[in-house]
């Protein structure tokens, strides 16, 4: 049987589908699963149209989207406001 390989990247390339794929992660209430939809994200776009639009200090942005580092809550607000989406919370 043949494999393929899959990342969700590839098939982020439209504003409305990245919008329910970070609401979903959301919804999983599980910050690991949270910062690989937003690297997904980031690695759909390229950080490089990303990165101008937001200032770090000296933190690597590459590093705050892995699930093995600490949650860097003030860079990885940075790189989703670097997406030009605005956030609203529902009940």
């Amino acid at each position: 049987m043949e494999t393929f390989s899959f990342d969700p990247a590839d098939f982020l390339d439209d504003p409305k589908v990245v919008v329910e794929y970070l609401n979903i992660a959301l919804a999983e209430n599980d910050p690991s699963i949270l910062l690989s939809a937003i690297n997904d994200v980031v690695r759909s776009r390229g950080m490089i149209s990303v990165y101008p639009k937001i200032q770090f200090e000296q933190h690597n942005p590459y590093k705050s989207l892995t699930s093995d580092t600490k949650f860097h809550y003030n860079v990885v607000s940075k790189i989703v406001q670097g997406f030009d989406f605005k956030s609203t919370v529902y009940a």
